[in-house]
């Protein structure tokens, strides 16, 4: 069989190629035109409120703590209609709730991280076109969230005073407040002077009544610039606010007594061996300070066990122009007998 086609047969076969794409082509091909995403018009209506704007990098931005709502209302233009499964407004990862037509809101409740945060917005038409707006390309679309409370570091200084000493309150915030914190204390009649900030602590010298006052608790509250009060009583615990005031010297109930061990007895009175322990109890009203207060015996300071039983260990010859040697004149021995003297430190005295 032959295959050859003459010209007039391959002539009519092409013309009819021609003619039928022609045809699947039809009519009104030109009028095919594509659908355009969904976008945005204009700026977003963005607000964030209660909110402060605070100085950064880029200019003011607004801060927020919880309980502040963020709203976000948009002009969409969207022919084909949108997806509203798909379609998204949130920021930095956290949703925002659709309210409206064209409107999301979220009420702030802490679990929106903090710092500084990004709008972003997901269009998506029902033709699956998705149109991502984010960063600076929405205005106004940066923003702040601050969920932290204000602490700081309290210090009572000295911690335990008597009546000669300068009591200063010193308070050093962990952030930047909004004004100077509010002291007060548990007594009316504790007052505290004109307040100093060295640009990092706050420090406020304190006047005392002339009675004691054991124990005595300042409080300090303050609020962050985003209006974060302290959390709890006071910006600092309770054990740095607390502190000790003797203003009268502790009142001896009964006489002072006073043991040597080993000891001699010469003449009725114990004379102390070398390496001795002398021990000196004062029964007061009050443990007597160790750190505001000593104990000495002939000149030499004894050392406070628990504030009322006083110790002097080793006992060495601390009297070398008043030495006195035992019968056999072989070693000097202090005496024990004289010069008990027992002084709160500032002059007081016991009575």
């Amino acid at each position: 069989m032959s295959h050859t086609l003459g010209l007039t047969q391959l002539l009519t076969v092409q013309l009819a190629l021609t003619v039928q794409l022609a045809a699947c082509a039809g009519p009104g091909a030109s009028d095919i035109r594509r659908t355009p995403p969904p976008t945005l018009v204009g700026e977003p209506t963005i607000t964030l409120d209660p909110a402060v704007d605070l100085a950064s990098d880029d200019g003011d931005v607004p801060w927020a703590r919880v309980g502040a709502t963020l709203t976000v209302a948009l002009n969409i233009d969207a022919s084909e209609g949108l997806d509203p499964d798909a379609t998204s407004v949130s920021v930095t990862g956290v949703a925002l709730d659709p309210v409206g037509d064209g409107v999301w809101s979220r009420t702030l409740d802490g679990t929106e991280g903090e710092g500084l945060r990004t709008l972003e917005v997901v269009l998506v038409d029902t033709l699956g076109q998705r149109t991502r707006v984010a960063g600076d390309d929405l205005p106004g679309g940066t923003m702040g969230f601050d969920f932290s409370p204000p602490r700081a570091e309290c210090v009572v200084s000295p911690e335990v005073s008597n009546a000669r000493q300068q009591v200063t309150f010193r308070v050093t915030p962990s952030e930047p407040l909004t004004d100077i914190p509010t002291v007060a204390a548990d007594d009316d009649r504790i007052a505290f002077g004109e307040g100093s900030f060295d640009g990092r602590q706050y420090s406020w010298p304190v006047t005392f009544p002339a009675d004691d006052i054991d124990p005595f608790v300042f409080t300090v509250t303050g609020s962050d610039p985003v209006g974060n009060p302290q959390e709890g009583a006071s910006l600092c615990a309770a054990v740095d606010r607390t502190g000790s005031r003797f203003a009268t010297a502790p009142v001896l109930t009964d006489t002072a007594s006073l043991t040597v061990s080993p000891s001699v007895v010469l003449d009725g009175v114990p004379h102390a061996t070398v390496g001795a322990t002398v021990t000196v109890t004062l029964p007061a009203d009050r443990a007597i300070e160790p750190g505001a207060s000593f104990v000495s015996l002939s000149g030499v300071q004894l050392t406070s066990t628990d504030g009322i039983t006083w110790l002097k260990t080793e006992v060495t010859d601390y009297r070398a122009n008043r030495q006195r040697l035992d019968d056999i004149g072989t070693a000097p021995r202090p005496a024990v007998d004289d010069d008990l003297e027992i002084r709160p430190d500032g002059g007081a005295c016991f009575r």
